[in-house]
């Protein structure tokens, strides 16, 4: 690597950039994303080998969890794995976390069709990460847990968010356990929600939005106790938070402990029976249709376009330009069969 004199302008550029896209990651992503391309193209230019690496992780991540864009992210983290195999990264902090960012290609773009290489990259971090808590071992939990909501496996899913928990309370470092401890409690809404657990996801909310506003994570707090308003029985599409960044919030005066929940009444199970109600799910299939369309989720996709066709059926509406929509988007899937199936099942009327 270069370590002249005069390149220290550059390596401070290198820091400047690194903070200025942290600073601006939620308000303005893509000006985030702007600024890791920049240091990127610094770093090769400059000769700086784990500036590089760290950027072009860091661009993959900002496209994928800032702008939920998965359009060719897949080879390029699947390149920063092996870059980070080389010798010159033996001792580089986030070379596991590149295992992380393919990951999350691998489960944005098509769980099912990528299942045995997220396997594969689930089983490496399992064996090589250690087991006290750290960025790495919070992120290799959630990846696991965000793995079996996909195969819809509920209970191994609610068994990795409950070990997130765990590793949160043992957590000495109280504002990491805070953040990392409010998206898994996130992610065990979501899963009390998908499997109608209503006095759980009570449970879970009450328990988890205090803890999220302590880590400054007030959308978190926000977003999963309003889960089942917003969306019915619609299943959940958006992102697992957990995603968006492993930076740490300042310190909470709150420490992760799972604490009793309040004795509340369970509440009663959304229905979707009226008419109305139907339209308002049709609704929120088109909201969610309209973030992920043509942005890399395929999986995603094509499963939103399968179960708006059924709310379809049911308002009685045509199916003939929205069969075509639903069949286009399942073929781009690696394994398209039974989503396809089920498509001609609707359109059966079966």
């Amino acid at each position: 690597m270069a370590h002249g004199t005069k390149d220290e302008p550059n390596r401070r550029r290198l820091l400047t950039l690194f903070d200025d896209a942290y600073q601006v990651r939620e308000d303005d992503p893509e000006a985030a994303l702007n600024r890791y391309v920049e240091g990127k193209e610094l770093a090769d230019r400059i000769g700086e080998a784990w500036w590089s690496l760290l950027y072009d992780k860091m661009r993959l991540d900002a496209k994928m969890h800032y702008l939920r864009d998965f359009r060719e992210v897949l080879e390029p983290a699947a390149a920063c794995v092996r870059e980070s195999r080389r010798n010159v990264y033996a001792k580089f902090p986030l070379r596991w976390g590149t295992h992380d960012t393919l990951i999350a290609a691998y489960l944005g773009i098509d769980a099912e069709g990528y299942h045995e290489a997220l396997h594969e990259e689930l089983e490496i971090l399992r064996t090589e990460l250690p087991l006290e808590p750290g960025a790495d071992r919070y992120l290799f939990l959630a990846r696991q847990r965000e793995f079996d909501v996909e195969r819809e496996r509920w209970d191994d899913a609610q068994a990795a968010g409950l070990r997130e928990l765990d590793l949160a309370g043992a957590d000495p470092q109280e504002a990491q356990g805070n953040h990392f401890g409010a998206f898994a409690y996130a992610g065990l809404c979501q899963i009390a929600y998908e499997r109608r657990q209503w006095a759980k996801l009570e449970e879970f909310t009450q328990e988890g939005e205090p803890i999220a506003r302590n880590a400054e994570h007030a959308a978190v707090a926000r977003g999963d106790s309003r889960l089942a308003s917003r969306f019915g029985t619609l299943p959940a599409t958006t992102a697992n938070p957990v995603r968006a960044s492993c930076a740490m919030p300042p310190p909470s005066k709150m420490p992760c402990k799972r604490r009793r929940a309040r004795a509340t009444t369970q509440p009663a199970s959304p229905t979707m029976t009226s008419a109305n109600n139907r339209r308002k799910r049709w609704h929120a299939y088109d909201e969610a249709l309209a973030s992920v369309s043509d942005r890399g989720q395929l999986l995603r996709e094509a499963r939103l376009r399968t179960n708006r066709l059924r709310v379809l059926v049911k308002l009685e509406r045509s199916l003939e330009d929205d069969l075509e929509l639903a069949r286009s988007a399942a073929r781009k899937v690696r394994f398209p069969e039974e989503i396809l199936s089920e498509i001609d099942k609707i359109e059966a009327g079966e």
